[in-house]
């Protein structure tokens, strides 16, 4: 193989993704606010539509950051937390069960509760209300393939610049 043939090789590099357009990015998340209101299910298939899932949120760090995004009060959001009846629990959309002494919720702790963040709680909710809902995406390193010309050729183009008067 040549080196022209070989400088038309596409190299790896990783590069830090962004978020998609009309995505928000918190820490290592990509956040979408959906403007409808649904019920919870149909917004957790909404975003399994997206290749996402209902918000997590790990802290009361990423609790504020997101209330913070929030802007006008009385406007509820579902998040991927819900009560359980056979364990008795608020329960994560991936399995994990709610630690209480992170994050609290207000209103009934009881079947057919689901829980909405609003810019100053998180509310628990009858899951077949209606309201907005927040998707998430993980921020995460991907490979991106990028031509990269060979040295010859920059080096060449270069002192053909200079031969011209």
């Amino acid at each position: 193989m040549d080196a022209q043939e070989n400088g038309k090789e596409a190299t790896e590099r990783p590069v830090l993704l962004r978020c998609p357009m009309h995505w928000q990015q918190i820490r290592d998340k990509c956040l979408y606010f959906i403007e409808t209101s649904k019920p919870w299910n149909d917004s957790l298939a909404d975003c399994y539509t997206r290749e996402s899932s209902l918000l997590l949120i790990q802290d009361h760090e990423e609790l504020r950051l997101i209330q913070n995004l929030i802007n006008k009060r009385g406007i509820l959001f579902w998040i991927g937390l819900n009560f359980t009846l056979s364990e008795k629990n608020w329960k994560w959309i991936n399995g994990s069960i709610l630690n209480s002494n992170i994050l609290h919720i207000s209103g009934d702790v009881k079947e057919d509760r689901c829980v909405c963040i609003s810019r100053t709680q998180l509310i628990s909710e009858l899951c077949a209300a209606e309201n907005r809902w927040i998707c998430q995406k993980e921020l995460n390193l991907s490979e991106v393939k990028s031509y990269v010309p060979p040295i010859d050729w920059i080096s060449a183009g270069s002192q053909r610049e200079e031969s011209h008067p």
